[in-house]
This record gives C-alpha cells, structure tokens and sequence, in this order.
C-alpha cells in the first residue's frame, strides 16, 4: 500500500494532494507543469515536500 500526502508550495501556486494506492494500477496524466513528475519524485523518495 501507497500512502501519500504532499503540500507545496512554489509562489502562488500550491499543491496539496492526498494519495492511496493498494494494489491498483495507477495512471497520472494532465497537461504540462501540473504536477504529475513531482508526485512521481515523491512517491520514489527522490524529493521531500
């Protein structure tokens, strides 16, 4: 099981996302800039909110 929350914020923009994930297969799509790469780095311990 995936279990995420995640709170940043870079100038106006804020991200707040809460994430679980239990053996499912997840797709993250939306436009460039939304995010989706972040969440990425997060999950695999790469970047720290």
């Amino acid at each position: 099981m995936i279990d995420l929350t995640i709170k940043k914020k870079v100038g106006d923009f804020c991200l707040d996302v809460d994430l679980q994930v239990e053996n499912e297969i997840l797709v993250l799509f939306g436009p460039s800039g939304a995010g989706k790469s972040t969440i990425l780095q997060c999950v695999a311990g790469l970047l720290t909110p």
